[in-house]
Order: structure tokens, then sequence, then C-alpha cells
């Protein structure tokens, strides 16, 4: 989507990056966790702080973290931009 916005700037591929981010990395990705730590532990009966277990869960669970960390950050610069718009405006 991000491709498309930047090739023929439509809204529609800024709106769909955005409906991807949030239903992909802030739902789905931290799902994995749970579905990873599930099959680890008592699929293949791995013990949880074992090097293949913080191979797989591990570092789903730093991208999840890592995810939720950009998502702040978003949304903390747009609200920075929209209060500078609304300053400009009232001027």
């Amino acid at each position: 989507f991000q491709t498309m916005n930047k090739i023929w700037k439509r809204k529609i591929f800024q709106q769909g990056f955005m409906a991807t981010w949030f239903s992909m990395r802030l739902l789905w990705y931290p799902y994995l966790v749970y579905r990873f730590h599930w099959h680890m532990k008592y699929e293949f009966m791995v013990d949880v702080g074992s090097y293949e277990y913080c191979q797989v869960v591990g570092s789903q669970f730093l991208l999840s973290g890592l995810n939720f960390f950009w998502t702040a950050e978003f949304l903390a610069a747009g609200k920075k931009n929209n209060g500078a718009e609304k300053t400009v405006k009232d001027k």
C-alpha cells in the first residue's frame, strides 16, 4: 500500500496501509505470540526460557512490542501535528 500511495497519491492506499497496520501488527502478531507459546510449550514440550523458546516466542514478542512502540510514536506525532495546525489556524 505504501508503494501504491507514493505512485498514485490516492487516499484509499493510505487507508489500506493503516488498516493492515492495525489489523496485522496490533492484532495478528500479538496473537501469534500466544499461539507460538502454546505450540512450543504444549505441543513441542520446549521449556520456557530455553534457547529454542526464546528464538521463536521471544523474537515474536519483541517484534510485537516494537509495533506497539511505533504505533504510539505515530499517534503522538499525529497529535503533535494536529495541535500545531490548530494553533496556526487560530491565528
